[in-house]
């Protein structure tokens, strides 16, 4: 008995040389169908990060993440950018039907949606989360806090909703090597209430 649990022992270790860590802890990874789990976590992160700055949370708008979903998809076509094809998220809403026109606190007024993008090669890692997705939704806000100007946008007191698109590009290239899963990932927010 005691010999074949140390045969076992053995032929684990082997495996686990041979084939490294994923052979005995499989690395979890995504599918585009995981893209919808993404985006709200993302929407509950970035809420998360609201109220623990004091700020109400923002309400989902489906139109919204229509838009930025389709951003998403064409950046991982053509790369990331916030001008693509001549459209910025101004022009992007106007064509989805989106009419946006809000009073900000300072007196002056917005017109469309504010955004943040980003690029996101993924890692396979948990970091205590539960799934894949919320863990890479968690990364997702944590690298737009870290920037000035994405965090300003997470924070503004006179934005109200949120839409969010995820766009994975499972097999990206940087061209010096690597090769692996890309997120595109867009988020837009209205002042319109």
């Amino acid at each position: 008995m005691i010999r074949t649990i140390g045969v076992l022992i053995g032929i684990f270790c082997v495996l686990g040389i041979y084939f490294g860590p994923s052979i005995l802890f499989p690395i979890p990874t995504l599918d585009p169908k995981d893209n919808p789990a993404i985006e709200q976590f993302v929407i509950q992160h970035t809420n998360d990060e609201r109220t623990a700055a004091g700020l109400p949370p923002l309400v989902h708008d489906p139109l919204i993440s229509e838009i930025a979903r389709a951003h998403s998809e064409n950046m991982s076509r053509l790369g990331l950018s916030h001008d693509l094809e001549g459209r910025e998220p101004t022009d992007r809403a106007l064509r989805a039907g989106y009419n946006c026109r809000a009073y900000r606190a300072d007196g002056s007024y917005t017109y469309g949606l504010s955004e943040n993008i980003l690029q996101y090669p993924v890692a396979s890692h948990l970091d205590g989360f539960e799934t894949i997705s919320e863990a890479v939704a968690h990364d997702l806000v944590n690298s737009w806090m870290a920037s000035a100007g994405h965090r300003a946008n997470i924070l503004d007191e006179d934005v109200h909703k949120i839409g969010v698109g995820i766009a994975l590009l499972e097999h990206a290239s940087d061209g010096q090597g690597w090769t692996g899963s890309v997120i595109f990932a867009t988020q837009n927010f209205s002042s319109c209430r």
